[in-house]
């Protein structure tokens, strides 16, 4: 498989001269569509071919009980990794949390939101603050206290959620 940076070329290819500017790899030069038809033409084939063993492989990626010992293999393996990861991903939603929040929000109100929320949930954000579709504000009327498993269940998605 070809992997690297491309560049656009506006030079025709061969198997579809209409189309240009062309997206090359540096590389060897082959224009990045005609690479992405043949990979997925002998993917299709192998898996007609193989019908077994195909299936087989995609079990191997979606075993949950082999992802898990997996992952906790590596943590085991790079704690310090590991710590500089969820350093990372915190600082991250600080910065999300941060940039959602506007300047005119009356921050006592978001910090009683958090006070006030029951001890068996937790504060969920009905409209996320990055989401596939939608991504909301970081304002009081777009919080809601959800138990655990429904906030687990809901997600980063965009679906109302009864208490």
């Amino acid at each position: 498989m070809i992997q690297g940076k491309r560049y656009w070329s506006d030079s025709p290819c061969r198997n579809h001269p209409a189309t240009v500017p062309v997206e090359r790899y540096t590389s060897n030069g082959n224009c990045a569509l005609c690479q992405s038809i043949r990979r997925n033409a002998a993917i299709q084939k192998f898996r007609a071919e193989n019908p077994d063993l195909a299936r087989q492989r995609g079990r191997q990626y979606r075993d949950p009980k082999k992802n898990v010992e997996n992952s906790k293999a590596w943590r085991l393996k790079n704690p310090e990794r590991h710590a500089a990861n969820n350093r990372h991903q915190a600082s991250l939603r600080r910065a999300r949390l941060a940039q959602a929040c506007p300047a005119w929000v009356d921050r006592a109100a978001l910090r009683a939101v958090y006070l006030n929320c029951p001890e068996d949930q937790q504060v969920d954000h009905i409209v996320p603050l990055k989401g596939r579709r939608v991504c909301g504000l970081h304002v009081p009327w777009n919080l809601q206290y959800l138990k655990g498993p429904r906030n687990l269940k809901k997600s980063n998605k965009f679906r109302e959620v009864q208490p």
